[in-house]
């Protein structure tokens, strides 16, 4: 859709720089403009909604393929918030513009951009010429699927509260050493055995097990 941006949506940080502006499409669901590139941005407790095959861990979803995504699994409710505050698409009033691109046609886009996410979500059926087209090998599409099956694994990893310890399978590299186990802070932050502070970027979608922090107890 056109949007109209508003300046309160600038200055936010996105996966692909700072955002000039941006416009609200729904409650919870923000698109960002930046000089390079735009997406939306989900919020959790509805990126939570969007099935694991297609869910990107941090509610951001690239406009150019991954824009579908948001549009299909909340087209009702952006559809109901665009029409409530009169945000035009192509020229077209949001009516016009949803019964020309609705729910159908992004489940289309989806099965076209996303065709393993699709297949492990919808059960969509692909022909033998398609796979062989586009993966060359029923090994290729297995291994394909093998590949969303571990990302729908690392997205249902239970995420640690404060003074949990996290042990990663795989050690995180750094520019004097390396270190596999850390205590959990917040955000992107652990506490290193060392004591120095770790920042670890997309922490989630790497492999790990927990230990939780024991509680102390209060005796009354």
């Amino acid at each position: 859709m056109n949007r109209t941006y508003q300046k309160s949506h600038a200055n936010v940080t996105t996966p692909w720089g700072r955002s000039s502006s941006g416009t609200t499409f729904a409650q919870g669901i923000v698109f960002y403009h930046t000089a390079s590139q735009g997406g939306f941005k989900v919020v959790k407790k509805l990126n939570q909604q969007i099935p694991a095959a297609f869910r990107r861990f941090n509610g951001w979803y690239e406009e150019d393929c991954d824009g579908c995504i948001p549009f299909y699994f909340f087209h009702e409710t952006i559809y109901t918030y665009c029409c409530d505050h009169g945000l035009e698409g192509w020229g077209k009033s949001a009516e016009e513009y949803f019964a020309e691109f609705s729910k159908n046609y992004f489940r289309k886009q989806l099965e076209h951009y996303f065709p393993v996410a699709s297949y492990l979500t919808f059960d969509t059926q692909y022909s033998e010429a398609y796979i062989q087209e586009k993966w060359g090998a029923y090994s290729v599409f297995n291994e394909a699927v093998a590949d969303v099956k571990r990302h729908m694994a690392l997205l249902a990893q239970p995420r640690p509260q404060k003074g949990d310890t996290v042990q990663f399978a795989q050690p995180i590299e750094f520019s004097d050493c390396q270190e596999d186990t850390f205590v959990f802070m917040h955000h992107n932050f652990f506490e290193a055995p060392g004591g120095w502070i770790a920042r670890i970027k997309n922490w989630q979608m790497k492999e790990y097990r927990l230990q939780p922090a024991i509680k102390e107890m209060t005796l009354f």
